[in-house]
Formats: C-alpha cells, sequence, structure tokens
C-alpha cells in the first residue's frame, strides 16, 4: 500500500502552523498517513512526494503573490492541491466579488478602480452615497491593509496615500457588523460542516482575531445553508473546501463579504468533528 503524505502548506513565519494545526495533524496520522508543514516558497521540498497538498496557513500569499501563482501553477504541485489550482489563482484577487455580482450574489454597495488614481472623491460620493466606505487593495488578505473611512473625501485621500497604483475595492460600510457580527460558513467535501460568529473589538470594524476579534460557533440553519449553497454554485467550479464570510444587512438580507477557497481559517477547533471531516477529504483525494 502506498504511503499516503499530506502537505499541510504554511508560510515561513508560522512554521508551526495555527491553532488548528496540532490536532489536524494528529488526525491525519491516526488515519494512517503522513503528515508535514512545508513552507510553500521553500526552495528544498520536493513537492512531487506528496499525495495531497492542502493550503492550510500560507498567509503571507498576498504579499508575493506572483511568485506564489508559479508555485502553484509548477509541475510539482501539478493537481495535488485540495481545491483546484485555477479555483485558488482566481479568488487571489477580490475582483472575484464583482463577478459573483454579476451571477446574482448581493455585495455591500462596491465601486472598483482598477487604478485607486482612478478613483475621485466625487465618483465615491456619486456611486456609494455620503457614508463611510472600507477601502482594500484587491489583493489583500486577512484584514490587513483595510482601511475605513468617515466620508468619500476621506476614501479617496486615503487611496491616494496608501494604494495609488493598486486595484481597489471601496464599499459601503455595513455597520451593523459591529454589533450582529460577520458570519463564516465553512463547507467541507460540499457539505456544510459549520458555522461561526466573529464580532470586531470595540472601536474596531476588522472582525479578525489578530485585530481583537471575538469568535463563537453559532446553529449552521437551513436558511444559511441554502445561502451559502447559492454562493457556491455562482463559482466557477466546485470546492473541495470554502469558507462564507458573510454579514446580514438591517432589513435581514445577507450580503457576501468573501468567498475564502485559498488558504482560510477554517475554525476546526469550534468543531471537533470537523478534523476528522477535513482528514477523510485530503485522503479521498489521494
Amino acid at each position: 500500500m502506498v504511503e499516503q503524505r499530506v502537505a499541510l502548506v504554511t508560510a515561513a513565519r508560522l512554521g508551526e502552523g495555527m491553532e488548528d494545526t496540532v490536532e489536524l495533524i494528529e488526525q491525519l496520522r491516526r488515519a494512517g498517513a503522513e503528515a508535514d508543514l512545508p513552507v510553500w516558497n521553500a526552495p528544498e521540498v520536493a513537492w512531487d512526494g506528496y499525495t495531497s497538498v492542502h493550503l492550510h496557513s500560507p498567509w503571507d500569499y498576498s504579499e508575493h503573490l506572483d511568485g506564489f501563482l508559479g508555485w502553484l501553477g509548477s509541475e510539482q504541485v501539478g493537481g495535488r492541491t485540495s481545491n483546484d489550482a485555477s479555483l485558488i489563482a482566481w479568488n487571489t484577487d477580490k475582483r472575484y466579488l464583482l463577478e459573483l455580482q454579476e451571477r446574482g450574489v448581493a455585495l455591500p454597495r462596491t465601486v472598483l478602480g482598477l487604478t485607486g488614481s482612478a478613483l475621485s472623491a466625487q465618483r465615491l460620493r456619486d456611486e456609494l452615497g455620503e457614508c463611510r466606505i472600507v477601502v482594500k487593495p484587491t489583493i489583500s488578505a486577512g484584514g490587513r491593509r483595510a482601511w475605513l473611512c468617515d466620508s468619500p473625501e476621506l476614501a479617496y485621500q486615503t487611496i491616494q496615500r496608501q494604494a495609488p497604483a493598486e486595484a481597489v475595492l471601496a464599499q459601503v460600510y455595513e455597520a451593523d457588523i459591529e454589533t450582529l457580527g460577520e458570519f463564516s460558513a465553512v463547507y467541507l467535501g460540499g457539505e456544510l460542516s459549520h458555522v461561526v460568529r466573529k464580532t470586531p473589538a470595540a472601536g474596531d470594524f476588522r472582525v479578525q482575531g489578530h485585530f481583537g476579534g471575538r469568535t463563537e460557533p453559532v446553529a449552521a440553519t437551513d436558511w444559511i445553508a441554502r445561502y451559502c449553497a447559492a454562493v457556491l454554485a455562482a463559482a466557477p467550479s466546485a470546492p473541495a473546501y470554502a469558507r462564507v464570510d458573510f454579514l446580514v444587512d438591517r432589513a435581514g438580507d445577507p450580503k457576501l463579504m468573501e468567498l475564502e477557497l485559498v488558504e482560510p481559517d477554517l475554525f476546526l477547533r469550534y468543531c471537533p468533528r470537523s478534523y476528522q471531516r477535513l482528514t477523510q477529504l485530503l485522503l479521498h483525494r489521494t
């Protein structure tokens, strides 16, 4: 029997992985697989020695996108990734959100500037209104390089100062996130596994833990399953794993924030059975 070797791909600054790593490795080993944590851009790694390559915590990919995409498309990595390489590449640029919107997925009101310098305060006001605006480059991750601006003028000034040569998204700030939070629905093997709710720290707008955000498990209701199934159906192909990040506005309607298909925190620690589900997914693909 050929031994199954699973690469839980990480970043150099996360050599020991993240909160879910130890238990996931243990589950894989209990299932008879060898599992370790190679760094995606380490030149000495022999990727063709792995039967499955899962993007576990390479959380610096957006800082080195050209190199990452080259690695992803290399002959050694090939078809070993748990999500299809072309789907991962599509998901690395936030312009994918506008494609999903064209396919019927609701977003917060959004303006794209192919370079920040192509935007103006007047255009932001005309298209988004007199409101608070979140600005973020289309190549970014983890809430880093996201700015909350109190007016279209301040959003324009922020873009010119922080990202004048980059493509950026400017979105109406959905203030209910401060109290109602953002939901993350995790899909493993095409099925809804579990859901968490994330709320920002007081005085912040970002829900990520490294900004002080708080996370708690919530029920995986039927309406969440229906909504997320519609989001996933709008993607170019079906992912093996996914995290659907969305909020619910004051009218009770869900709005997509991100469809995470690259290297999301899957919050396995909030649903112990999910470790086994992901283990089965990774080994089934071999």
